[in-house]
């Protein structure tokens, strides 16, 4: 009776297995590599045939830092495969993986396995859809659009697609944007590796080339763009733009407007399932089209930029007259881990000036600072320029380990400088000023520093990302949150403790206690790094009993522009040597 009572129950578990019916039980599953990171792997779901079958990929959404294959994917998928298709959910690298283009090629490296592999699936290689949602769904769109994306699949269907990612940066400006269009926003930074300016090239080029629409070809991949009514996180204007590129080009697009709210793969209903399904048979019915290779956008014109926060060098102070040797020197192995030394040979042991350079984490060099560097080696120091690597490089805290590496190096070889490895201080401007109080404070930052000096220094990156999302946010203050988000690798939000971590592990304030560094820090009224950065960090240092000055001059001077206000560049020289 037992096993009679078995067999029941699995009889009506098939009967009851929904719109797959008795075919369920057929449905075959396996997960796959397809190159050699962890999430280049891929689920397939497909029906032994004696005919090769058409297929479709699922391509998970999550901003492009999250999400996966599983889950309600996983029912998604063999649904489609009970329908007859064989079905392939991938996962890709995250934008804290890789940057652009690297989750486009997993893509399309998958595609590429799928079809090599196409036999052991029964599948027509020459027959496959790819469907994505959200951040999914641009992967999609940029499978299709990419060179000839007619040869690559026979249709793109998007739930809720991010069909320029540039569009979501430039439509969620504010605070008061849903935390997902601002989540979106962030991570379109991260994936682009970069605020979108025009004059910086390559960043430039870089976020027009995630935007679908700027590749499309008359050899694409036609499309199918669900989007829903009230959908607060991603808007029409991506699928009415994509698809009106292509029709331009004379490929047939398809956009439809879901009622309600709702967003991505929440789209496929029991209304739209089906019609996604017949779009899917009519695509890949037939032979495949033949197509040719598009060729690829010209980039924009070069357009020179300056790193922001520090005054070219020609504009800082000459060189003295008095002669000194200048070297530079590796502090590790990493190309921006090097440094400039300016210093005087002797038998003095001379203090020893560390300068950071600003530039929002993501540009500038330790030779803009040359001229500035010479000057303070003629009033007797020891200086050294050290570079960092930047917030493309490496995420937060990488920069801070960096700046500590390269004290400890200058201590290690002081001998070789005429330097006294004991009587070291340090002067940051912006960024690089954020930097020199993060390490007066990380640990007892007065067994590493004598003293700090910092120009409108970033002393709380998450006060800068604040600042840039509010209405009437300059350009010089929108381009740091980017930033800061770049450097932290994560859009700021409650229900992440990671990425709340990481926030509140790049803010100077959080480290501050007994034993850091005496601190002297400048802004002017109209700096666009406001002086609260430095008003708080002092806040918490006086609490602890560590001696904070802070500084307000006139004007909009920024960084080492600051120097030229009549006078405060004897006032830092007065206060660095009482303190080294």
């Amino acid at each position: 009776m037992k096993r009679l009572a078995t067999s029941l129950l699995l009889a009506v578990l098939v009967l009851v297995s929904g719109a797959v019916g008795a075919r369920a039980v057929e449905v075959r599953e396996g997960t796959f590599s397809y190159g050699g990171h962890q999430r280049q792997v891929l689920d397939a779901y497909w029906q032994k045939s004696a005919v090769p079958r058409a297929g479709l990929i699922l391509v998970h959404g999550g901003s492009w830092n999250g999400g996966g294959r599983g889950g309600g994917w996983a029912d998604t998928a063999r649904w489609y495969a009970g329908q007859g298709l064989a079905v392939f959910s991938i996962d890709h690298r995250f934008n804290t993986d890789v940057a652009w283009p690297g989750p486009r090629d997993d893509v399309l490296a998958a595609i590429a396995w799928i079809k090599a592999e196409a036999a052991r699936f029964d599948l027509d290689p020459g027959k496959l859809v790819i469907m994505g949602s959200q951040a999914g769904g641009h992967l999609a769109a940029a499978a299709g659009t990419f060179g000839a994306g007619g040869s690559t699949v026979r249709g793109v269907i998007g739930l809720s697609a991010i069909a320029s990612p540039y569009r979501s940066w430039s439509g969620a400006p504010y605070g008061t944007s849903s935390a997902l269009r601002r989540k979106i926003r962030d991570n379109a930074v991260i994936l682009s590796r970069c605020h979108p300016a025009q004059a910086d090239e390559a960043c430039w080029s870089r976020w027009a080339d995630t935007v679908a629409k700027a590749r499309v070809s008359a050899d694409d991949a036609p499309v199918y763009l669900l989007t829903g009514e009230h959908d607060s996180h991603v808007t029409a204007g991506h699928a009415d733009d994509l698809a009106g590129a292509l029709r331009a080009k004379g490929v047939a697009a398809t956009t439809e407007i879901v009622a309600g709210s709702r967003s991505g793969g929440e789209l496929l209903t029991d209304v739209t399932r089906p019609k996604t399904l017949a779009w899917i048979k009519a695509r890949t019915s037939g032979p495949a089209p033949a197509a040719k290779q598009a060729a690829d956008p010209p980039p924009p014109a070069r357009q020179k930029t300056m790193a922001a926060g520090d005054p070219p060098a020609a504009r800082v102070f000459p060189r003295p007259a008095a002669a000194a040797a200048e070297t530079a020197h590796a502090y590790g192995d990493h190309p921006r881990q090097k440094l400039d030394a300016y210093y005087r040979t002797g038998s003095e042991r001379r203090p020893a000036l560390v300068v950071v350079h600003g530039g929002h984490w993501y540009e500038g060099d330790k030779q803009e600072w040359a001229a500035t560097a010479r000057w303070f080696a003629g009033q007797g120091y020891a200086v050294f320029s050290i570079n960092y690597r930047l917030n493309t490089d490496a995420p937060w805290p990488a920069q801070r380990d960096d700046v500590a590496s390269a004290v400890a190096w200058i201590r290690q070889n002081a001998a070789a400088f005429s330097a006294d490895p004991n009587r070291v201080v340090m002067l940051g401007s912006s960024a690089g000023g954020h930097l020199a109080v993060m390490a007066g404070t990380h640990g007892q930052g007065s067994k590493l520093l004598r003293g700090v000096v910092a120009l409108s220094p970033v002393a709380d990156p998450a006060l800068g990302y604040t600042t840039g999302q509010t209405q009437g946010a300059t350009a010089a203050q929108v381009k740091l949150r980017d930033n800061a988000t770049l450097l932290t690798r994560c859009s700021p939000e409650p229900g992440s403790p990671s990425c709340t971590n990481q926030w509140t592990d790049a803010a100077a304030r959080q480290h501050a206690g007994a034993g850091d560094a005496p601190m002297f820090l400048i802004h002017s009224k109209q700096d666009f790094v406001p002086a609260a950065h430095s008003a708080q960090l002092c806040a918490a240092l006086t609490k602890a009993r560590v001696a904070c000055t802070t500084e307000t001059t006139t004007g909009g001077y920024h960084g080492g522009a600051l120097f030229q206000v009549p006078g405060l560049r004897d006032k830092v020289l007065t206060w660095i040597k009482a303190h080294d």
